[in-house]
């Protein structure tokens, strides 16, 4: 407070640089006083955050996030605009709202970045395009876009592959995706010849990948695909969504 300037102590209603104390409470500071003064925050559902550790955490309904990782290095205020999550079980692919097209997939015991299990993805067939995929229904009319974050592990082979596709507007193009890399080290390969993304690691043996389908043209059904192998493998390749 001390090091504020004059003219911020004189004019300013209150300072808005959202600080975190222990009781999870946002606070800003009376540019007269210097006392601290609560923010008023809302969520209404559990989040994910990073920790200093680098480690996912989830925060209970109205509980601000102090996050290391999504935005920044440092400790950040985590927000995020309202969405819809459309996955059934995304946690678990082993459940019934997962559909395995020539794979299989089995909980593997190792937490993914500290959270949730891995399940390790094995090709079953010589099948060009085994994969494990899930339905969902997008609805154009609220957006035009869908995001997934994969958390994804080495298995015996170097690379995966991850899309989008609906029943009436195909796996799309190049330029409709868009990703991010939020954990780990890996290249990415935009590809306009079906399948959306491939992951190639660099140095770190697990990734966690931000990835964005635009540009949706109708409502309706669109599967999310996991592909546990490179193109043409055989049968016994796999990795760890």
């Amino acid at each position: 407070y001390s090091n504020l300037s004059s003219k911020l102590k004189e004019n300013a209603g209150i300072i808005l640089l959202p600080s975190f104390h222990a009781d999870n409470k946002l606070y800003g500071m009376d540019n007269r006083t210097g006392d601290a003064v609560p923010f008023s925050f809302s969520r209404s559902s559990k989040a994910t955050y990073f920790d200093k550790n680098g480690m996912l955490q989830l925060a209970a309904p109205h509980v601000p996030r102090e996050d290391y990782n999504n935005h920044s290095k440092r400790a950040s205020l985590l927000l995020e605009k309202a969405s819809a999550n459309l996955l059934r079980y995304s946690g678990g692919l082993n459940e019934p709202s997962w559909i395995n097209n020539a794979v299989s997939a089995e909980d593997s015991g190792l937490k993914a970045f500290g959270y949730d299990n891995y399940y390790k993805v094995s090709k079953t067939s010589q099948l060009t395009n085994s994969n494990l995929f899930q339905t969902i229904k997008v609805d154009i009319n609220r957006s035009d876009t869908v995001t997934a974050r994969v958390a994804i592990k080495r298995g015996n082979q170097s690379s995966v592959g991850l899309s989008f596709h609906g029943s009436a507007m195909g796996y799309g193009q190049a330029s409709d995706y868009s990703y991010r890399i939020l954990k780990g080290d890996a290249s990415v390969r935009l590809s306009s010849t079906g399948i959306g993304l491939y992951t190639n690691w660099k140095t770190d043996d697990e990734v966690l990948i931000e990835y964005t389908r635009s540009n949706i043209s109708a409502s309706g059904n669109m599967n999310i695909n996991l592909y546990p192998y490179r193109a043409n493998s055989p049968t016994g390749d796999y990795a760890y969504f």
